[in-house]
């Protein structure tokens, strides 16, 4: 059973967009690494910007297209409620600690 559910996957799998989400995460890391230099180097400045500029909106595509096969609204609702929940939890948690570890001077939502 378990090579039927492997064979399934294979079938499903689009390795243009495994591959591109390779590379997005790669331009993610390299956006990191480079940040701290920003100041000193007008070129990594615009390699910065450049990755910047594409990579989110790219995820954020890729993502509105797996997501596609949802035919439910009631799924939908589901799946953006929990992303909504855990969104607003996360960020209250960073703000407070924003505010009361790092001293921040108010809560930014």
């Amino acid at each position: 059973m378990n090579t039927v559910l492997n064979e399934n996957l294979e079938k499903n799998r689009s390795y243009y967009f495994d591959n591109l989400k390779f590379v997005l995460i790669v331009f993610v890391v390299v956006g990191h690494v480079i940040e701290p230099l920003i100041g000193s180097y007008s070129n990594i400045k615009l390699i910065y910007s450049f990755i910047y500029s594409f990579h989110m909106p790219l995820f954020v595509f890729i993502s509105g297209y797996f997501s596609k096969d949802i035919i439910n609204n009631k799924k939908i609702y589901f799946k953006t409620s929990g992303l909504l929940i855990t969104y607003i939890i996360f960020q209250t948690i960073y703000s407070l600690f924003d505010v009361y570890i790092l001293n921040g001077a108010s809560i930014k939502m």
